[in-house]
């Protein structure tokens, strides 16, 4: 698996990234959309992307962080036909995504986007 950060914070972190692949409602992992084998979470209280919005995807044992506002990868990386579905996705989902954030930082529960089709 390969982490977004270093040290402390990353291991925190892929401790919480660990039920993402096998999980389906679970609350612990704040899904909220998969397509094509991609799966996508959010969550805001990450202290090494300084309160930048953005969400994770996840292809495989590759993983990154995508900026909601100009949807560049922030950290980690991915594929490249993963990471084009994933802003294509995020492109006609940005609304949605900015409303996520919002309630994330809220600490609210979190929408189901749709996946892409």
């Amino acid at each position: 698996m390969r982490h977004l950060g270093q040290g402390k914070a990353a291991r925190t972190e892929g401790e919480r990234f660990a039920d993402v692949r096998g999980a389906s409602d679970d609350q612990r992992v704040p899904r909220i959309s998969s397509f094509y084998g991609i799966v996508i979470w959010m969550y805001h209280d990450e202290s090494h992307h300084l309160g930048r919005p953005h969400f994770h995807a996840r292809y495989g044992d590759d993983e990154a962080s995508i900026d909601i506002e100009d949807l560049a990868v922030i950290a980690g990386r991915l594929p490249t036909r993963a990471r084009r579905l994933v802003v294509e996705w995020a492109r006609a989902h940005q609304t949605e995504l900015r409303e996520n954030w919002d309630r994330a930082r809220r600490h609210q529960p979190l929408q189901r986007i749709d996946p892409l089709r």
